[in-house]
């Protein structure tokens, strides 16, 4: 029997937003990359990789386990609300892998493990109490996925410059959620329009500091193919705004994020770094093509 075959299993896979978890993993790489200069320790390397997919997955096991009753209404297809997975089981597997991420940030040393610790406690911040709170739950996710790039490089004391990219990060997620959350709304134009400028005003800062030398020229490859992924799917949003075109525009954003951490890691030590975390995108998109994103 083929996996694509045993409805279970691709249930849990739906369930853990498999593709997401490659965008995740690329985070740590870039964090890892950033402060390693080029002596890289793979059991911590693996731990941290293995702290990120436990904790993304059981972040949105949680995230659906707290959604039952609205998702029995607007999303019965999902794996919970559609009976393919119980509740118990959802419960008993976010447990598991909030252990398992938290036991594999420990493997990278006691500094990754107080922020696996934080991070944990913001994503049950954001699925119990924030997700529905528009500003709040932007913030809220934004902080999430910022702190995720920072526990990849949480095996050193970090330098000042590196801190900036989290907080880019933080920007770009925060736009993104938004955006996203005026899909429930139906706002469709008026999210288009969130999207475009915040995520445009994001790339434009990028290139200031590669004009600026903050940055080395090597991340301008990953900001241009980030500009032309994002930048057509954000303009069929705002001049043909759709449910459609919108749910496309989403997952193009998301799944772009490993580019944006290759920005990073590219315009300190050079493009060939960029590779491995650009490279991310590859599983993450394969995926998606059975697996939703969102």
């Amino acid at each position: 029997m083929s996996l694509w075959n045993n409805s279970k299993i691709v249930a849990y896979l739906q369930l853990i937003r498999l593709p997401n978890i490659f965008t995740a993993m690329a985070d740590i790489t870039a964090g890892y990359l950033l402060i390693c200069s080029g002596q890289i320790n793979f059991l911590k390397l693996f731990g941290l990789l293995v702290a990120t997919s436990a904790i993304y997955g059981a972040g949105c096991v949680y995230n659906d386990f707290c959604d039952l009753k609205i998702d029995r209404v607007e999303r019965p297809f999902r794996p919970i609300s559609s009976g393919k997975i119980s509740s118990r089981e959802a419960a008993v597997l976010a447990s598991i892998l909030f252990i398992i991420g938290l036991t594999g940030a420990a493997f990278a040393g006691f500094q990754a493990f107080i922020i696996a610790v934080i991070l944990v406690i913001l994503v049950i911040l954001y699925d119990r109490l924030t997700k529905d709170v528009l500003i709040l739950g932007s913030l809220n996710m934004a902080a999430c996925r910022a702190l995720n790039l920072i526990l990849g490089m949480s095996t050193i004391v970090l330098e000042k410059l590196y801190l900036l990219f989290p907080a880019i990060t933080l920007v770009y997620i925060f736009f993104l959620t938004t955006f996203s959350k005026f899909e429930v709304n139906g706002r469709l134009l008026m999210a288009g329009w969130v999207a475009f400028i915040g995520v445009i005003s994001v790339l434009l800062f990028l290139l200031l500091l590669v004009m600026k030398k903050v940055l080395g020229a090597a991340a301008l490859f990953y900001i241009c193919i980030m500009f032309f992924c994002i930048l057509p799917a954000l303009t069929k949003v705002v001049f043909h705004p759709s449910p459609k075109v919108f749910g496309q525009a989403v997952k193009i954003m998301i799944l772009s994020i490993p580019f944006l951490d290759a920005v990073y890691v590219s315009g300190v030590h050079g493009v060939q770094y960029g590779i491995p975390v650009a490279l991310c995108v590859i599983p993450a998109i394969l995926t998606s093509r059975y697996l939703y994103v969102t």
